[in-house]
Protein backbone atom coordinates (compact mmCIF):
# COMPACT_ATOMS: atom_id res chain seq x y z
CA UNK A 1 0.00 0.00 0.00
CA UNK A 2 2.83 2.45 0.74
CA UNK A 3 4.19 2.01 -2.79
CA UNK A 4 0.83 2.96 -4.30
CA UNK A 5 0.31 5.94 -1.98
CA UNK A 6 3.74 7.28 -2.90
CA UNK A 7 3.23 6.69 -6.63
CA UNK A 8 -0.10 8.54 -6.64
CA UNK A 9 0.85 11.05 -3.93
CA UNK A 10 -2.15 10.30 -1.77
CA UNK A 11 -2.76 10.19 1.95
CA UNK A 12 -4.69 7.73 4.07
CA UNK A 13 -5.00 7.08 7.75
CA UNK A 14 -7.21 4.75 9.75
CA UNK A 15 -9.21 6.77 12.22
CA UNK A 16 -10.75 5.75 15.51
CA UNK A 17 -13.63 3.30 15.50
CA UNK A 18 -16.93 5.15 15.66
CA UNK A 19 -19.12 2.13 16.15
CA UNK A 20 -19.41 -0.64 18.69
CA UNK A 21 -19.17 -3.14 15.81
CA UNK A 22 -15.64 -4.48 15.41
CA UNK A 23 -15.73 -4.47 11.59
CA UNK A 24 -16.73 -0.77 11.30
CA UNK A 25 -13.96 1.78 10.93
CA UNK A 26 -13.21 5.25 9.58
CA UNK A 27 -10.52 6.07 7.02
CA UNK A 28 -9.31 9.59 6.31
CA UNK A 29 -7.98 9.84 2.75
CA UNK A 30 -7.22 12.05 -0.21
CA UNK A 31 -10.29 12.68 -2.36
CA UNK A 32 -9.07 12.41 -5.94
CA UNK A 33 -10.35 10.49 -8.97
CA UNK A 34 -7.65 9.26 -11.36
CA UNK A 35 -8.08 8.63 -15.08
CA UNK A 36 -5.88 5.65 -15.96
CA UNK A 37 -5.88 3.72 -19.24
CA UNK A 38 -6.28 -0.06 -19.27
CA UNK A 39 -2.54 -0.33 -19.93
CA UNK A 40 -1.87 1.57 -16.68
CA UNK A 41 -0.88 4.88 -18.30
CA UNK A 42 -1.87 7.91 -16.21
CA UNK A 43 -3.91 10.55 -18.03
CA UNK A 44 -5.37 12.97 -15.49
CA UNK A 45 -6.75 13.47 -12.03
CA UNK A 46 -9.77 15.30 -10.67
CA UNK A 47 -10.13 16.77 -7.20
CA UNK A 48 -13.07 17.95 -5.14
CA UNK A 49 -13.15 21.28 -6.95
CA UNK A 50 -14.53 19.68 -10.15
CA UNK A 51 -18.19 18.83 -10.62
CA UNK A 52 -19.32 15.50 -12.06
CA UNK A 53 -20.25 17.30 -15.28
CA UNK A 54 -16.80 18.91 -15.57
CA UNK A 55 -15.10 15.56 -14.98
CA UNK A 56 -17.30 13.86 -17.58
CA UNK A 57 -16.49 16.60 -20.13
CA UNK A 58 -12.75 16.35 -19.42
CA UNK A 59 -12.80 12.57 -19.84
CA UNK A 60 -14.80 12.86 -23.05
CA UNK A 61 -12.31 15.40 -24.41
CA UNK A 62 -9.32 13.19 -23.53
CA UNK A 63 -11.04 10.18 -25.09
CA UNK A 64 -11.70 12.05 -28.35
CA UNK A 65 -8.14 13.39 -28.37
CA UNK A 66 -6.77 9.85 -27.98
CA UNK A 67 -8.98 8.60 -30.82
CA UNK A 68 -7.71 11.40 -33.08
CA UNK A 69 -4.10 10.61 -32.22
CA UNK A 70 -4.66 6.93 -33.01
CA UNK A 71 -6.21 7.79 -36.39
CA UNK A 72 -3.26 9.91 -37.52
CA UNK A 73 -1.65 8.21 -40.46
CA UNK A 74 -4.57 5.81 -40.82
CA UNK A 75 -6.79 7.71 -43.23
CA UNK A 76 -8.26 11.05 -42.24
CA UNK A 77 -5.03 12.77 -41.26
CA UNK A 78 -2.48 10.91 -43.33
CA UNK A 79 -0.05 12.97 -45.38
CA UNK A 80 -0.14 10.78 -48.38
Amino acid sequence: MDKVTKAFRVYYSAGPSSSPKEDDYIVDHTVIVYLVAPDGKFYDYYGQNRSASEIAQAIQFKSLKKEMEEKKGKGWFSKG
